[in-house]
């Protein structure tokens, strides 16, 4: 199930260990052998996360769609929460390409 939850559904290595011991549920533990009550509370919450993404992508279209500082430097994949460009934006510029 692990597996299942970093690779098909985008969930981070830490957050899908936390995920799976909080429902009692381990790591190797095929999909078919999951309590269907663990599966409903386990889609809940990569629903949940899954909202939490959306909410955060839409927030950046809607800065840049405003046309702000902010969504700007977004679309030029400078740092936005004004750090330093001169000498350490390498790493910036990489990330966040938009």
């Amino acid at each position: 199930m692990y597996k299942i939850l970093l690779k098909e559904k985008g969930i981070g290595s830490l957050k899908a260990k936390n995920i799976l011991n909080s429902l009692g549920i381990g790591e190797n533990t095929p999909k078919e052998k999951i309590i269907k009550e663990k599966q409903e509370k386990l889609d809940k919450i990569i629903l949940s996360n899954k909202k939490w993404y959306l909410s955060i992508s839409n927030n950046k279209e809607r800065l840049i769609s405003i046309n702000s500082v902010r969504g700007m430097r977004h679309k030029l994949g400078l740092p936005v929460n004004g750090q330093r460009t001169r000498s350490n934006a390498k790493t910036a510029k990489k990330l966040n390409k938009y």
